[in-house]
């Protein structure tokens, strides 16, 4: 994920933020406990949204012991926890989400060493290698109906932009089918739930393309990338115009599809967790969305 499934902390109780924080924490954790410190680098925010939902969905909840880290030594943190080795919900969900942020993160360095700039595909070569040797396989063998399904996103959405195409169904649909196959795994051996959580997955899949590639607008458009907000052909100057169009075609798009997934959400029964993916669903990814809009108007 990409750093766009955020809460919105004014609105939050301390107690809601503090167990989102510990949730983060447990995720973390379970990345350096199953694949080592070097694997938790640039964990997104994003996967701590993942692991409630898992623990939510599956009726549990989410124990927090004061636990010491790199980043903080001396005071350690709250860390959310289950069970040790045990099928407990809250231990089952961060395990997940650990295995997906090495799969996401493995997939995004592919991505960046075929579409990115020169800096992101000279950092993607040097770092590739290890992370496949080191990570990529381990989580390919726990999870590999996710990994599959995930490789096979990202060679539809790069085909997809490789047809020129600049219709935001069409570019979005790899980004929603990967966070699809996702979240359906939430929902265990429940056919009902898994398809449900699929939706749910699918949308927030597809706003997260739409706030990335609003965000990306001038890097795509310097680098000849595709992104449904530019015009078609290479040295597309950025103006004011231009921004103001992509700024209004994305809050269309995004303003739909955050509606259709709110629709989907409240069928989704998420018990003890459900304060804080309120606060994510119904008002963090608006302002997420908002902030991005917001630096494409500074830059214009």
């Amino acid at each position: 994920m990409f750093g766009y499934v955020r809460p919105f902390k004014p609105e939050m109780k301390v107690c809601e933020y503090e167990l989102y924080e510990a949730v983060y924490c447990g995720v973390c954790r379970a990345v350096r406990r199953r694949y080592g410190a070097g694997a938790a680098a640039a964990l997104s925010y994003d996967l701590a949204f993942l692991a409630l939902m898992g623990i939510g969905v599956r009726g549990g909840a989410a124990g927090m012991v004061k636990k010491r880290c790199p980043l903080h030594p001396l005071t350690g943190r709250n860390c959310a926890c289950g069970t040790e080795g045990g099928d407990d919900a809250a231990e089952k969900s961060l395990d997940y989400a650990a295995d997906c942020h090495v799969i996401l993160s493995f997939h995004k360095l592919t991505d960046d060493l075929a579409d990115g700039g020169l800096l992101k595909k000279l950092r993607a070569a040097v770092l590739l290698p290890a992370v496949y040797m080191m990570y990529y396989r381990k989580a390919k063998k726990r999870r590999r109906g996710i990994a599959a399904a995930v490789s096979r996103a990202m060679k539809r959405q790069r085909a997809a932009e490789k047809s020129g195409s600049r219709s935001v169904d069409r570019l979005s649909e790899p980004t929603a089918s990967a966070m699809r196959a996702i979240f359906s795994e939430l929902g265990d051996y429940d056919p009902d739930g898994r398809e449900l959580l699929g939706q749910l997955g699918y949308m927030l899949g597809r706003y997260i393309y739409i706030c990335d590639a609003l965000d990306d607008l001038a890097d795509d458009a310097r680098h000849g990338d595709a992104n449904p907000f530019l015009p078609r052909g290479k040295n597309v100057k950025v103006d004011s115009e231009l921004r103001g169009r992509a700024e209004r075609k994305a809050r269309i798009a995004a303003e739909l599809t955050l509606g259709e997934m709110a629709e989907v959400y409240r069928s989704v029964p998420l018990n003890s967790m459900s304060a804080v993916t309120d606060n994510i669903i119904y008002l963090g990814l608006r302002q997420r969305f908002e902030e991005t809009a917001d630096r494409i108007k500074k830059e214009r």
